[in-house]
């Protein structure tokens, strides 16, 4: 078994298990030079990350493209068996579906025949299939979204139905500044440091 791929330098590494053992239980800033070396830490910090980024920019990129042709490999192979599963299925479940027609009509004409009189047996229409069998499940469309909205807006089903797209709120947000009021949804500031450096 090969290695890890380690392309941080062990002197970096080094350096970082330093870096956070000196401000792993550092005081709360109290003066300006503490709030100087604090700025200056961030920005060695920062360029540290990007540095560490662009060490495994190449292996990420080669991982990327074996992962992309496997994926692609395992698309087409797949794609060629897709059609005829769809084709088998179909007919599987058509003639289901005759078979539980055929069933139903034979049982409505007993009920509707005097005693005694002969009709397809119905063991002949009910025997059970061999080697497979079918399940349904249900395919969700939203045709109206509107309608879902006001469903969940008078309570009719649970607030699940719909998913919060936080990427829209938040360029909303951002957009309209100081004025920015969504309705249910609370603003806060985050705040990130920018150094000089950066």
């Amino acid at each position: 078994m090969t290695a890890n791929p380690q392309p941080v330098s062990r002197a970096l590494a080094t350096q970082l298990s330093t870096f956070a053992a000196n401000w792993s239980t550092v005081d709360p800033i109290s003066t300006h030079t503490d709030y100087r070396r604090a700025v200056t830490a961030l920005a060695w910090i920062r360029r540290v990350r990007l540095d560490i980024q662009a060490s495994f920019k190449e292996m990420k990129a080669a991982a990327n493209a074996a992962r992309a042709s496997i994926l692609g490999q395992e698309k087409k192979w797949v794609g060629k068996t897709t059609p005829l599963e769809e084709a088998l299925t179909d007919r599987i479940v058509a003639y289901d579906r005759h078979r539980a027609a055929v069933a139903k009509d034979a049982a409505r004409a007993a009920l509707k025949v005097p005693a005694g009189t002969s009709l397809l047996a119905y063991s002949d229409v009910s025997t059970p299939t061999e080697g497979y069998h079918t399940r349904q499940r249900r395919v969700v469309v939203v045709e109206d979204k509107g309608a879902l909205i006001r469903a969940v807006a008078d309570g009719l089903i649970a607030a699940e139905a719909l998913t919060v797209n936080a990427s829209y709120l938040r360029r909303t947000a951002e957009s309209q500044g100081e004025l920015a009021h969504i309705p249910g949804v609370r603003i806060d500031l985050a705040y990130t440091i920018v150094t000089h450096d950066e």
